[in-house]
């Protein structure tokens, strides 16, 4: 059985952090993402430090499990802005759609261009 050094046990726990972070994007679980990031937050930090610690210099193999983590959390971090982008827009559709109905009711009786056709308009009763 072999014994891991404090690099690689923090850089194992980064890539298991990583692991649930993807798993919890790929499943939209808002709850699940939030506890991974911060773990992954906290496991980056060991990482850095068991780094800074260690004065042997990272081997072959490290090197690319490091830049492969890099990789990774670039594509998450990519994939978070897709999946935050798409939230947005659904949030603010209903927005801008109540704010047309408010338009609609204030000027019952009048005609809105509204997506490229007239709609003619009944008025509301309020």
């Amino acid at each position: 059985m072999t014994t891991l050094s404090p690099v690689e046990a923090s850089l194992a726990a980064v890539e298991a952090c990583l692991a649930r972070v993807g798993a919890a994007l790929q499943n939209s679980e808002a709850d699940a993402l939030q506890r991974a990031s911060e773990q992954l937050r906290m496991a980056a930090v060991h990482f850095s430090q068991a780094l800074q610690g260690s004065a042997a210099s990272l081997s072959p193999a490290m090197v690319v499990r490091v830049r492969t983590v890099s990789v990774r959390l670039t594509s998450q971090r990519d994939a978070l802005a897709r999946m935050s982008a798409v939230v947005d827009r659904q949030v603010s559709y209903p927005c801008a759609r109540a704010g047309t109905i408010d338009y609609l009711r204030h000027f019952a009786g009048w005609t809105k261009r509204w997506r490229g056709a007239y709609l003619p308009i009944r008025r509301l009763k309020a």
